[in-house]
């Protein structure tokens, strides 16, 4: 069966990422879709900005979505949290959301990408890692062998994985943080951008420094 064309669920800075991806992968973008979306003629790399009737309008078996809500940065756990609850209310409805991997990435053959999940430009994933449903795995970050990556997750670019690794649902892994091999990062985590993980990290956690301290 051929792709079915897609309708992207946000319209800001991760969502100008996701369209890209789309059309690099050659998929058809029907919109990208704000809730409050203005009145009138609004684009986001070329495509419609509607509102989110857009989606209605569609049966689920006529098209895809792909999720395209980035965190805010007041507080990215709660908006990975957030990103969960929009696919689960589509979902709910019976909507899919296919797994994207950029052509750019590297991902080993036995890897298991989960739906919805995110695999951006420049990325490696080595044998037998797990990317969780609705994932990001953003530009240039990296998981060596094993490593098992929550649903909802987000590898900020450039995040470092040694083997083995696991990292629990709706967890953040900053901007050029690094994870010692073996360790276990729970869920609902924060790692800071730049951090280096030399020990297991509990659920709920808030971790930043060289190595990682409890964020004050």
């Amino acid at each position: 069966m051929a792709d079915r064309p897609v309708i992207v669920l946000g319209a800001g800075g991760h969502a100008k990422v996701v369209v890209d991806l789309l059309v690099k992968l050659e998929r058809t973008v029907l919109a990208a879709v704000e809730p409050s979306a203005p009145v009138g003629e609004h684009k986001l790399l070329g495509f419609a900005v509607r509102g989110e009737d857009a989606v209605l309008s569609y049966a689920p078996h006529e098209v895809d979505l792909a999720l395209g809500i980035g965190m805010p940065s007041e507080d990215p756990i709660a908006g990975l949290s957030e990103r969960r609850r929009v696919a689960a209310r589509f979902e709910a409805r019976g909507y899919g959301f296919p797994s994207l991997v950029h052509p750019s990435a590297v991902v080993a053959s036995d890897c298991n990408i989960g739906a919805g999940a995110q695999v951006m430009a420049g990325v490696v994933l080595q044998a037998s890692c797990s990317v969780g449903a609705f994932a990001i795995v953003n530009t240039r970050a990296s998981a060596d062998h094993d490593c098992d990556l929550g649903e909802g997750c987000h590898l900020a670019p450039g995040a470092i994985l040694g083997g083995g690794v696991r990292v629990g649902r709706e967890t953040l892994i900053g901007i050029g943080a690094a994870v010692l091999q073996g360790l276990s990062i729970g869920a609902g985590v924060l790692i800071g951008g730049g951090a280096m993980v030399i020990a297991n990290v509990a659920d709920g956690q808030r971790r930043v420094g060289v190595p990682t301290r409890a964020m004050s």
